[in-house]
């Protein structure tokens, strides 16, 4: 049966008259058909009836280059306009080979677009600047702003990286200079241990001297601050003479207060009676107990304190004091009569 049907081909309509049963069918009647990458509605096995409606949208292929990248994107729209909104592309601001509106050929066309984009960019260590663009490449953004590249500085990302939107770029300004000059060299030191000085105190043998070096430096300065050196030669001029000194190693013990200073601890305790002897167990000037005095090494002059001689009580009493760090606590009545540490 003979069917009058709308075909609306890329928008365009035109009315076909078909013997066909399916949508397919219609089609091929009209010298036409549905290609891979076409959009045709109803579906091709779809019955038909006479008034109904047949939209097909044929199929374009877009050869593009995107911020510099090649792609290739089918598409069903009409205008380079509406292929970008089809495909999703952000284009404000974008930069294209083709005016948005130009009508895409069935045969498909080429184009370029450039996004538009926001970067950042800090050079040598100044103040960051906002730079809108349509650049592809960090190489292309820098030819965009005129900055140039000594063959030392560094950019990073490198110039060859694609730029998106939001990104930072950092130039390095490197300079690399070469120098000679004289420095001084520190005369090595030998240090020895004395005994028999106290523990710091420094006691040169030979004064020694510095000498002198002629060196030749790479300096590597980044962003104007020296962040390498290195020495390329030296030579030595005047040799450095070695320093000796010896360094005290004594321990330092709790020094003595002199006799006069136990004398009133023996008058405040013993009634400065050297050989006193109560009969209360603490016996001579200092008043020790058997017991301290043993453990002092007290035995070593007299088996008690009030039959040693006074400076042999003074000997036990310094011992007995540099035990307590220097304090006279072990007389604790006297200490505090007397004003002692």
């Amino acid at each position: 049966m003979d069917k009058s049907v709308t075909l609306e081909v890329d928008g365009e309509e035109m009315q076909i008259h078909t013997l066909a049963s399916t949508v397919d069918g219609a089609l091929e009647s009209a010298g036409l058909s549905a290609a891979e990458h076409d959009a045709l509605a109803p579906a091709a096995d779809t019955k038909i009836d006479s008034g109904g409606t047949i939209s097909l949208k044929r199929g374009r292929l877009l050869k593009m280059k995107l911020d510099g990248k090649p792609l290739e994107l089918w598409t069903t729209a009409l205008t380079v306009d509406d292929a970008l909104r089809q495909l999703g592309m952000r284009a404000d601001g974008a930069k294209m080979s083709a005016d948005r509106s130009r009508r895409i050929p069935l045969e498909g066309m080429e184009l370029e677009l450039r996004t538009s984009k926001v970067i950042t960019v800090l050079d040598g260590g100044g103040q960051p600047r906002t730079i809108p663009t349509n650049a592809a490449t960090v190489e292309e953004l820098l030819q965009q702003m005129n900055l140039k590249l000594d063959k030392d500085d560094q950019v990073n990302p490198g110039v060859k990286s694609s730029l998106k939107n939001g990104l930072s770029v950092e130039i390095l300004r490197i300079s690399i200079v070469e120098k000679e000059e004289d420095q001084d060299v520190k005369a090595p030191e030998e240090k020895t241990d004395d005994p028999e000085s106290p523990k710091g105190k420094i006691t040169v043998i030979e004064q020694g001297a510095d000498g002198k070096k002629h060196v030749k430096l790479r300096i590597t300065s980044t962003n104007g601050k020296v962040t390498k050196t290195d020495v390329l030669a030296e030579k030595v001029l005047t040799e450095a003479k070695k320093r000796i000194i010896k360094v005290g190693t004594k321990k330092a013990t709790a020094p003595g207060v002199g006799s006069g200073v136990w004398d009133q601890i023996a008058q405040c305790e013993a009634t400065g009676n050297w050989a006193i002897n109560t009969g209360n167990g603490y016996y001579g000037g200092l008043q020790f107990d058997a017991q301290t005095w043993n453990a002092n090494g007290g035995g070593a002059y007299a088996s008690r304190a009030d039959l040693a001689s006074r400076e042999e009580q003074i000997a036990i009493g310094e011992k007995v004091r540099a035990r307590r760090g220097g304090s006279f606590s072990a007389w604790p009545g006297c200490q505090a009569k007397l004003g002692l540490p």
